[in-house]
């Protein structure tokens, strides 16, 4: 069956959505970094005609742009407009995948009685333009290189289409950076000492000089180079996961009453946890603070229970939260993964380990919130900090 994939582009994503928000900020160099030390981590397409990169640091691009405008990362943000993509793309078709933010990849093959392929390319512009009101470019394929490659090279609200057969022809003009298997220094090399500039340059190298220039990637620059690319859209498997968060009508800089507050975010998710028969499997919390800025820490539970959990959570606590601004919002995720068949006599040495009072009295506080409502009971950490 003839393949057909469309790869979705959107360029420097997190500032796209920025400029939504602030339409000042539209074409004007605008980069992603963390000031004053933080390197930068994503930058608009009239920072990079200063010259300005992604890892550049931030006096590097004072130096090169003195008017251009730094923005915090924004993880928030991001993921919530990756959702909205992630929603777009199931309607039309359960083979989707994402490579990075704002870049996604739909396998259309054998879709084609159900929809014309161009239509649904130029229908994603629409929608995305309508619902995150960000520009995009569609490319359509063979394989996932020659689209990836197509919806870079048209200009943004376009769709640009390379027939099967055509992808040699296609690749051919096109400047040698674009091949993935080819590093930026080795691609420097080949314009200033080999006089390639140019893909098709590349046909002409025999495959032993490609195999010396490139070692064990020769294959896969010699098939790139020619739009040849077997590689699947993997599929996404969305991992369960549980978010609970909470803004503060003032700012809050007291580490007593914040504990108090992530004790209760990490009560709220176990419960959601425990409903749907799952166990916690990763977590993170953030600091979303008044000056907007945002701090994220991640961890790999160790616990399953309450109180163990919690336990780790403050020592991620004491690293996460150093700074004396107030916290403006409090927010803690978990991820989840299937419970384990365990047998009986298992779950009976488990329990002889001491965690049967834990998880006894967790059950007992379930029943009676269960009967008399979730004020009935709480514990002391959480007091005066109750829903």
């Amino acid at each position: 069956m003839e393949r057909h994939i469309l790869h979705l582009h959107i360029p420097c994503f997190q500032i796209s959505l920025e400029r939504v928000a602030d339409p000042k900020l539209r074409y004007r160099p605008v980069v992603v970094a963390v000031p004053p030390d933080g390197g930068i981590i994503s930058c608009s397409l009239e920072a990079k005609r200063e010259g300005i990169r992604p890892g550049m640091s931030i006096r590097e691009a004072k130096s090169l742009c003195p008017r251009v405008i730094f923005i915090r990362p924004d993880p928030m943000k991001v993921e919530k407009g990756l959702e909205r993509l992630h929603l777009l793309a199931q309607r039309y078709t359960p083979l989707w995948e994402i490579s990075k933010a704002g870049h996604l990849y739909l396998d259309l093959t054998g879709t084609h009685r159900l929809w014309d392929i161009r239509d649904v390319g130029q229908r994603l512009i629409v929608e995305i333009k309508e619902d995150l009101g960000v520009p995009c470019s569609t490319g359509i394929g063979a394989n996932k290189l020659v689209s990836q490659i197509a919806s870079r090279i048209v200009p943004p609200l376009e769709l640009l289409e390379v027939r099967r057969g055509e992808e040699g022809h296609f690749m051919a003009p096109l400047d040698i950076s674009f091949i993935p298997a080819i590093y930026p220094k080795e691609a420097h090399m080949l314009k200033t000492e080999l006089g390639i500039q140019r893909v098709g340059l590349l046909w002409g190298l025999d495959f032993s000089l490609l195999r010396l220039l490139f070692s064990l990637r020769a294959p896969v620059v010699y098939d790139q180079s020619r739009g040849i690319d077997h590689s699947p859209v993997y599929p996404h498997h969305k991992i369960p996961k549980i978010e609970e968060s909470i803004t503060f009508p003032g700012d809050i800089n007291e580490d007593e009453v914040l504990r108090s507050y992530l004790f209760v975010l990490l009560e709220r998710c176990l419960d959601k946890i425990q409903k749907i028969g799952l166990l916690p499997k990763r977590g993170g919390l953030w600091f979303r603070y008044s000056d907007y800025m945002c701090v994220m820490r991640a961890f790999w539970p160790k616990g399953r229970e309450l109180w163990p959990l919690f336990r780790e959570l403050e020592g991620l606590f004491k690293k996460g939260h150093t700074r004396k601004t107030g916290v403006r919002e409090l927010g803690l995720w978990l991820s989840c993964t299937p419970r384990p068949p365990i047998k009986k006599r298992i779950q009976e040495l488990w329990e002889e380990k001491g965690h049967l009072r834990s998880w006894g009295l967790s059950k007992a506080i379930n029943e009676v919130r269960e009967r008399f409502g979730r004020d009935a009971i709480f514990y002391g950490i959480a007091l005066g900090v109750k829903d």
